[in-house]
């Protein structure tokens, strides 16, 4: 079989029309899909003028030789002509494949086909958008009516609860209440959920004191807390901003939703909420809040199921603590809506730690303050400059942790610290840190962050990592490290 022949049956395979014709412009081969598609018998396409087929594209000298054709790869979008002189839009490309003789070949794909497929794609499209709409609103219309009647049953409860002098009763009633407060959680995140999904949901942004939200979400907590038997505490970082601008009913149901999930699956041991300033970038702030508990812990498999819709680690924590998996991933949206990040870390069998961000601005009078800070601190540095290039070397110490009383009580503290660890009591522990924590707090950024990775440790009672951080801790001063 000669080789032309040969290429000539792998052309007949191909779903395009492949045309090769010379620089006069006759053509002298065509495959299958060519023949057919432009109407011609086997072998009656041999000799025609290209012209006829692709007029649009084809121009001659006087002469007769084809003139400026344009070779490439680049897809032309044009007009193919049948041998009965209709057209059928096409997508072709021309390539010049030898230059002696002067060979070229046609290669076309019917683009209607293609158009047909984006246009159904379209429709399909459309469909899915319209079917989602209908879908959001339903949800939407079914949450609230169910709201009306469980918010008629909780006031009626809380009504009879104030007159109600039965234990049984009451405790009954208790029951109710707590029940129809349940669903509707789960009524606000479905409805929340449906916002994100529809790209409807709006954050609200407004001043307000960021200690007196706090102080709330823990008056919402503690008596859960207490019920269960367990320590429950919120520590603010003094470095965090009094009062900052953003979405306080947001940033409080993500707290909640992560302390009521704490308090759930914790049955003995603690919970704990800290919160620190991480970032100041011109007239915003970066905080950063974590949720510690000593619960029932997460494995490495079942952390990646967190955060996906309708979720739970397994079914039988469904079973035993309920739940639509609803609310993390609506957490995780507001959280990223707010410019930061949601993550965790756990063990299983020794509880959960989760952490957030968010970007607040600060109020117009709150960054005057803040730059008067500033230039109060650079003043002070140049100070300290001056005083350690007078001869002050013995003093050393003074110039970084204040006076020298101030210095020994760093050195005192530090040694009942890690006495502390060496010997499992993990609460006077935590109290030491603290205490190092006010006396190193003017110490940078890094020191500040040293410490938080040691209070941390502390709270979890690993006893490895807390040495690990008071060991770098210790490394970081220059003086006090005997």
């Amino acid at each position: 079989m000669k080789i032309r022949d040969y290429f000539r049956k792998i052309a007949d395979f191909s779903l395009e029309q492949i045309i090769i014709f010379d620089e006069q412009g006759e053509i002298l081969s065509a495959n299958r899909e060519a023949e057919q598609g432009l109407g011609y018998e086997e072998g009656e396409i041999i000799g025609v003028d290209i012209g006829k087929v692709i007029p649009g594209l084809i121009h001659k000298t006087e002469d007769g030789q084809l003139d400026g054709i344009k070779c490439g790869m680049e897809i032309i979008a044009g007009s193919v002509y049948r041998k009965n002189q209709t057209c059928f839009p096409a997508d072709i490309r021309l390539q010049q494949v030898e230059e002696t003789p002067l060979l070229y070949v046609f290669l076309a794909k019917d683009a209607r086909e293609h158009v047909g497929v984006v246009r159904e794609l379209e429709k399909v499209k459309n469909e899915a958008e319209q079917a989602e709409n209908t879908k959001n609103e339903f949800v939407a219309n079914v949450t609230h009516e169910l709201r009306t009647p469980v918010n008629g049953i909780l006031g009626h409860i809380q009504n009879l609860m104030v007159i109600e002098d039965r234990p049984q009763q009451k405790k009954t009633m208790q029951i109710i209440e707590r029940c129809c407060m349940d669903m509707n959680k789960l009524i606000n995140n479905i409805l929340d959920f449906s916002k994100l999904q529809a790209n409807k949901f709006i954050l609200e942004e407004r001043e307000f004191d960021f200690r007196e939200m706090m102080h709330h979400v823990e008056d919402i907590h503690f008596s859960k807390a207490r019920e269960k038997g367990l320590l429950f505490q919120i520590n603010i970082d003094d470095n965090v901003p009094v009062r900052v601008v953003g979405d306080e009913l947001r940033i409080t149901q993500v707290l909640n939703n992560l302390i009521s999930n704490a308090i759930k699956f914790t049955d003995s041991g603690k919970v704990a909420v800290e919160v620190i300033k991480t970032l100041q970038k011109q007239d915003e702030s970066e905080l950063f809040f974590l949720v510690i508990d000593s619960g029932i812990g997460i494995s490495d498999v079942e952390k990646d199921r967190l955060f996906k819709r309708f979720s739970q680690v397994d079914a039988s924590t469904t079973r035993k603590y309920g739940g639509s998996g609803l609310g993390l991933v609506v957490c995780k949206e507001i959280v990223e809506l707010m410019r930061g990040s949601i993550n965790v870390e756990s063990e299983k069998g020794k509880g959960s730690m989760f952490s957030f961000s968010v970007m607040l601005k600060l109020p117009a009078d709150s960054m005057s303050q803040e730059q008067g800070k500033a230039v109060e601190k650079s003043i002070m540095q140049i100070k300290e400059s001056a005083y350690s290039k007078v001869g002050m070397e013995e003093n050393d110490a003074m110039y970084q942790y204040g006076t020298s009383e101030n210095y020994q009580a760093l050195k005192d503290t530090m040694e009942k610290l890690v006495l502390c660890l060496e010997m499992d009591n993990w609460e006077k522990a935590e109290s030491f840190a603290k205490n190092l924590k006010r006396l190193v707090e003017d110490g940078g950024e890094d020191i500040n962050r040293m410490i938080f990775r040691l209070e941390l440790a502390i709270r979890k009672e690993n006893y490895e990592k807390a040495m690990k951080a008071f060991e770098t801790l210790k490394g970081s001063f220059r003086k006090g490290d005997d």
